[in-house]
C-alpha cells in the first residue's frame, strides 16, 4: 500500500485541476495491479535502478507525431507465437471424485453508463467535475480553501474503480462495521448477497487506518472463483482444493508492514488481484480509500444448468475441446525456449492429471465478461518429447449444452491459443489489442537518458514467472522525454545474469504471459529489444546452450540424501533450496526432491570449459541415437538413463552448427574440480558421465574410451550430462 499512501498525502495539497489530473494519472498506474492468484512481486524500493526492457510496439501519441526509432520507441511485431501443444494421451495419477450434476450460471454486468458513474461520483462527493474518454471516467472535487479533495477513477467497461478522499466518506450507520460496508456498497450499486467481508488487517505505514477486504464468497455462489491467468502461476505444491478466500498464502511475497491480520497472515502481501474490494477506514468510520475489481452481477436470477460428469470432461480434454491449455517449464531459471519447444512444438506421449476441480473462472479484469459459468479445471504435468518437464493448466466447459457458453470469456486471447493447439483450428484467427483509452496527460518532462525510465520500482504490477520478472507502467521515454499513456507499456526486468543469448528466451516467456494477462498482441521486434538491452545491459558473459546434467539417485526407500551443485545454475528442476541444494528422499515411486516428485534431478549451468578428451567417437548427428544406445549398454544404464543420455547428446549437439561431431567423455577429475557436486551422506558409488560435444576436426581419430558397467549397491548416484565446446 506504499503507493496508496502517496495518493492520500498528495490529495491533501491539491490546489488546481492540473494537480488533480496528475494524481489521476498516478492512480491509473496503481490500478494496474497484480492479477494472479499465485506468485506476484512488488518493487517497493524507490531507489532501485534495475534496468527494464520495453516489450511493446510504440503507439502513436494522441497529441504528437508517431514514434520514431528510439531506445524505447520502434514499431515492431511479436517475437514468438505460443507453442503448438499435442499431448497424445491423458492419464489420472489419482482418482478424481467430482459428482455435481448442476450449478448456477450468473450473468455479469458488461458495462456501466456514464449516468451510473456520475451518480456514484455524486454519492462519494467527487462530482464537481466529471469527464469521460472511451471507457475511462475521472471525477473529482477540490476545496482549495480547506485544501481537501476527493477523486474517483472508474472504468465503465468492467467496473474497476479507485476512490481516494482526504476528508473521507462517512460509512452509513449500521449495527456493525461489516453491515455498514454492505450499506456503503449498496449506495454505489455494487452490492449483492454473495459479497462478504472476509478479512481485515493493518499496515504499519498507516497506523490510523484499518483495511477491510470484500470478496464474492465462494460458498454463496456454490463453487470457487479462480482467475484464468493466475492459475498458471500456482506452484506445483499448491493444490486446487487448498485455495481459499484467505488472500495471503505461504507463497505470497513478504510485506513486513502488513500486521494485525484477521486470517493470521502477518508479514505477507495481500492477494487482491481479482474479485476484491479493499477499503481503508479511520477509527471514526470514514472511508479514505477504496479500490475494487469486483464484477457486478446482473439483477436477474442465476439460471441452473446441467453439468457433464468428470469422465465426459476428460474426454473433451482428450479431444482438444478445451477452452484453454497452457504450459510452463517445471523448473526455475532461464532455459532456452527452443530447447523446451523445438520448432515451437510441445509434443508429449502423455499428460498426467494430478488433480481437477469444478470452479468458476474469471478472465483478466481488464477484459469484458458476460457470465460466471462453471468449468472443469485440470492441473498436472507432462514430460515433453524434447526431454523437459512442463506443468500445465487446462479448462473444459462444464455445461452440458455448450451453446450456453458460446460467448467465450477467454476470447480473444484463447482464440489464438486454441487455433494453434487444435488441428481443426482456424490458424488465421488473430487476437485483439489491449485497447484502453489514454489517461489525462501531463507535460512531458526531459529525462536523464543514462538512468532507467521507468525503474523497476515504477512498475505496478510486477510479475515473476519461473524467475523471469516483468511489469507494467504508464510512463516511457519517447523522443528523449518522459511521457504517459493509460494503455501503458510492458517491460521485462532482466536478471543480473541475463545476456544477449538468454534475453530472447526471457522475452518469449514474458510475451506468452502478457498475451494471456492483457490480450496484448502488439510487441516490438526482438532485434530492437536486443538493441535496447545492449545499450544499457550488463556485461555478463554470453550463455552457451548445451551445458546440463541429469542426476539419478538410488538407495533404500526412505533414505534421505542432500545433493548440492557448485556450478552457477541457470535452470533447475526441481527448484533448489539455498546454496544450490536438493534435499532428496528416496521413495517407491522415484525421488521426493524438495517436496516435489521427480524421477531425476535436472539442471543447467553457466558454461565451463573442459579439456577435449583424447578418446572419443566421430559421428554424424543422425547417429547420436545409436551412440547413446551403444554407450548405455556398455555402462549398464536403465532405459530411463539411456533416454537422458540421448537427450543430453542432442541438447549439446543442437548448438553445434556442423553435422559431423566429435564426442568424448569429460575426465572425471577435471569434472569434479570445475563442476563440483557435494553429496551427503557419501554414496557407495558415484558415476559422472558428461559428454564433450564439438565440431569434428580433420585431425580427430576415433579411439573409443574403455567403459565399465556401473555397480548398483547401497547409495548410488549416476549423473549424465553434456557440454558443447
Amino acid at each position: 500500500m506504499q503507493n496508496d499512501k502517496k495518493v492520500i498525502v498528495m490529495a491533501g495539497f491539491l490546489g488546481s485541476v492540473l494537480v488533480i489530473l496528475m494524481v489521476a494519472t498516478f492512480i491509473l498506474s496503481n490500478l494496474q495491479k497484480s492479477r494472479s492468484f499465485g506468485t506476484q512481486t512488488a518493487a517497493n524500493d524507490v531507489g532501485t535502478k534495475t534496468q527494464t526492457v520495453d516489450l511493446n510496439r510504440q503507439p502513436v501519441e494522441e497529441s504528437t507525431s508517431p514514434a520514431t526509432s528510439t531506445p524505447n520507441g520502434t514499431l515492431a511485431e511479436a517475437p514468438q507465437p505460443l507453442p503448438h501443444i499435442n499431448f497424445r494421451t491423458w492419464d489420472d495419477v489419482n482418482s478424481v471424485a467430482l459428482t455435481r450434476t448442476s450449478a448456477p450460471v450468473y450473468e455479469l454486468n458488461q458495462s456501466y453508463t456514464f449516468e451510473e458513474v456520475r451518480d456514484i461520483a455524486s454519492t462519494l462527493g467527487a462530482s464537481d467535475s466529471i469527464k469521460k474518454k472511451r471507457t475511462n471516467v475521472i471525477a473529482y472535487k477540490v476545496d482549495s480553501t480547506n485544501k481537501t479533495a476527493s477523486l474517483l477513477q472508474f472504468d465503465t467497461q468492467n467496473g474497476e474503480f479507485t476512490y481516494t478522499s482526504t476528508p473521507g466518506q462517512t460509512l452509513p450507520e449500521a449495527s456493525d462495521i461489516n453491515t455498514g460496508i454492505y450499506e456503503f456498497m449498496k449506495t454505489i450499486n455494487i452490492y449483492d448477497a454473495s459479497l462478504k467481508v472476509t478479512a481485515t488487517y493493518k499496515n504499519k505505514a498507516y497506523p490510523e487506518l484499518t483495511f477491510y477486504e470484500v470478496h464474492r464468497d465462494w460458498s454463496a455462489v456454490s463453487a470457487p472463483i479462480l482467475n484464468t491467468v493466475g492459475l498458471l502461476n500456482l506452484s506445483e505444491k499448491q493444490a486446487l482444493n487448498s485455495l481459499t478466500l484467505a488472500t495471503a498464502n505461504a507463497e505470497s511475497p513478504e510485506n513486513t508492514d502488513i500486521c494485525a491480520t484477521s486470517d493470521g497472515k502477518d508479514g505477507l502481501e495481500r492477494q487482491k488481484d481479482f474479485n476484491t474490494m479493499t477499503l481503508a477506514l479511520t477509527e471514526d468510520k470514514r472511508i479514505k480509500f477504496a479500490q475494487s475489481n469486483i464484477r457486478r452481477l446482473n439483477a436477474t436470477a442465476p439460471r441452473e444448468v446441467s453439468l457433464i460428469n468428470y469422465d465426459e470432461a476428460k474426454k473433451k480434454l482428450q479431444e482438444k475441446k478445451y477452452s484453454f491449455l497452457l504450459t510452463t517449464p517445471a523448473g526455475s531459471g532461464a532455459v532456452q525456449w527452443t530447447n523446451i519447444y523445438p520448432q515451437n512444438q510441445a509434443n508429449a506421449q502423455e499428460a498426467v492429471i494430478t488433480e481437477a476441480a469444478l470452479s468458476y473462472l474469471e478472465s483478466a479484469p481488464a477484459t469484458t465478461q458476460s457470465e460466471l459459468a462453471p468449468y472443469y479445471v485440470f492441473k498436472g504435468y507432462s514430460q515433453l518429447d524434447s526431454g523437459f518437464r512442463v506443468n500445465y493448466i487446462a479448462a473444459v466447459p462444464a455445461i452440458v449444452d455448450e451453446t450456453t457458453q458460446s460467448r467465450n470469456i477467454f476470447s480473444p486471447f484463447i482464440k489464438e491459443v486454441h487455433a494453434q493447439q487444435s488441428p481443426d483450428g482456424d490458424n488465421g484467427q488473430k487476437q485483439g489489442s489491449f485497447d484502453l483509452s489514454p489517461s489525462p496527460s501531463v507535460q512531458p518532462t526531459p529525462v536523464d537518458e543514462t538512468s532507467c525510465n521507468p525503474t523497476a520500482a515504477q512498475l505496478n504490477p510486477v510479475y515473476e514467472i519461473n524467475g523471469t520478472k516483468f511489469g507494467w507502467a504508464n510512463v516511457r521515454v519517447w523522443q528523449g522525454k518522459l511521457s504517459t499513456g493509460k494503455r501503458g507499456w510492458w517491460y521485462l526486468i532482466p536478471k543480473p545474469s541475463t545476456t544477449d543469448a538468454t534475453l530472447k528466451d526471457e522475452v518469449n516467456q514474458v510475451v506468452l504471459q502478457v498475451r494471456s494477462l492483457a490480450n496484448e498482441s502488439d510487441f516490438r521486434e526482438f532485434d530492437k529489444i536486443l538493441l535496447d538491452f545492449q545499450l544499457r545491459g550488463n556485461s555478463c558473459p554470453v550463455r552457451v546452450t548445451g551445458a546440463s546434467p541429469s542426476i539419478f539417485v538410488y538407495g533404500d526407500e526412505g533414505q534421505k540424501v542432500s545433493v548440492a551443485s557448485g556450478a552457477q545454475l541457470t535452470y533447475a528442476d526441481p527448484v533448489t533450496t539455498g546454496h544450490n541444494t536438493w534435499n532428496v528422499t528416496i521413495t517407491a515411486d522415484g525421488l521426493d526432491v524438495n517436496g516435489l516428485t521427480r524421477p531425476y534431478i535436472y539442471y543447467e549451468y553457466k558454461p565451463v570449459a573442459f579439456t577435449k578428451p583424447s578418446h572419443g567417437w566421430v559421428v554424424r548427428k543422425d547417429q547420436l541415437p545409436a551412440l547413446a544406445t551403444s554407450v548405455s549398454q556398455e555402462l549398464g544404464l536403465t532405459s530411463d538413463e539411456t533416454t537422458r543420455a540421448l537427450f543430453e547428446l542432442n541438447h549439446a549437439a543442437s548448438s553445434v552448427s556442423h553435422d559431423l561431431l566429435y564426442v568424448g567423455l569429460v575426465n572425471t577429475q577435471e569434472l569434479n574440480a570445475r563442476l563440483p557436486l557435494t553429496v551427503s551422506p557419501t554414496p557407495n558409488h558415484t558415476y559422472r558421465y558428461h559428454f564433450f560435444v564439438a565440431k569434428a576436426q580433420n585431425s580427430d581419430r576415433t579411439s573409443a574410451p574403455h567403459l565399465s558397467s556401473v555397480v548398483r549397491s547401497g547409495l548410488t548416484l549416476i549423473e549424465i550430462g553434456s557440454s558443447n565446446q
